[in-house]
């Protein structure tokens, strides 16, 4: 069983080993470093165990031990009272596919809903660890920009996916919603193939941080080089034509990509359902990705 509290300072050796642990093994998915952070003072840790109204660290504990953690602060300044974020989320490797990392971030969102005055919580994810996105997006969480080259580790620039839950608003409601999948014939202009899936590759990051995306392909021509087909599978006809469409995500996307385009793509949606007597293979190459 998993309990969810609040780690208090007389674990604060147990939080920082975790810490240490999140930012050793896994450099590319956090602003801070483990070279930074190894040699943080005792002090320096009880002061991120913070507990009281601005913030607080949770834990997520299995048989009294430490096998998650979830960092929450919130704006101290008059203008940023309606606004917090999100740090340090992070799940053991030896305990993770158990969903410990949705009950954390639910009980964030739990007591951040109680919290007067506060209106949004915001957090940022690289767009290449797309699990998490996934997740965050199934709670509610809305991307509204990719920050380029948000963090450089090792020489390699890593984009980042600014997200945000705004606290109050409508659940999305399934009953009336379908999964659609959009498909678009795009032709390339001559000489330039490399360049466009080598941009492709860049706005495949920006598209997944997208609410309501399900995954995505892009299969090459066989009689044609330089021609492809798009697919990309989505949780409503409103999440491509509003909420991408309308995104500033969206401006990054059409500038990255639309002009490789000769002539410019055709664009259209369709049903999921397969006709009757058909028989669909789960597994077969090119289906969306579970969730």
């Amino acid at each position: 069983m998993t309990t969810i509290r609040i780690i208090p300072y007389e674990e604060a050796a147990a939080f920082w080993t975790l810490r240490l642990e999140a930012l050793r093994q896994h450099p590319t998915a956090f602003g801070s470093s483990w070279e930074e952070a190894k040699d943080i003072t005792d002090e320096g840790i009880r002061d991120r165990l913070q507990n009281d109204d601005n913030g607080f660290v949770l834990g997520a504990y299995q048989d009294n031990r430490l096998v998650g953690m979830i960092g929450f602060k919130r704006g101290t300044s008059i203008k940023e009272r309606h606004k917090a974020f999100i740090w340090g989320m992070y799940v053991a490797s030896s305990h993770r596919g158990q969903g410990i990392g949705r009950l954390l971030m639910e009980e964030v969102i739990q007591r951040a809903t109680a919290m007067n005055g506060l209106e949004i919580v915001t957090l940022s994810v690289v767009t290449t660890n797309t699990e998490a996105l996934k997740l965050y997006r199934s709670l509610g969480f809305v991307t509204y920009g990719t920050e380029p080259c948000a963090l450089r580790v090792d020489g390699e620039c890593l984009d980042e996916a600014h997200m945000a839950y705004r606290i109050g608003a409508a659940p999305r409601s399934k009953d009336h919603e379908q999964p659609i999948l959009e498909a678009a014939l795009l032709s390339i202009i001559p000489g330039r193939k490399e360049e466009f899936e080598a941009s492709f590759i860049q706005a495949s990051a920006i598209i997944a941080g997208i609410r309501g995306y399900l995954g995505h392909e892009l299969r090459a021509c066989v009689e044609d080089d330089h021609k492809y087909l798009l697919l990309v599978h989505w949780e409503s006809l409103e999440d491509h034509t509003v909420g991408f469409r309308e995104s500033s995500a969206y401006q990054e996307w059409k500038s990255l990509l639309h002009h490789y385009y000769d002539p410019f793509p055709v664009v259209e949606h369709f049903h999921p359902n397969l006709l009757p007597g058909t028989k669909r293979n789960d597994k077969e190459e090119g289906s969306p990705p579970s969730q």
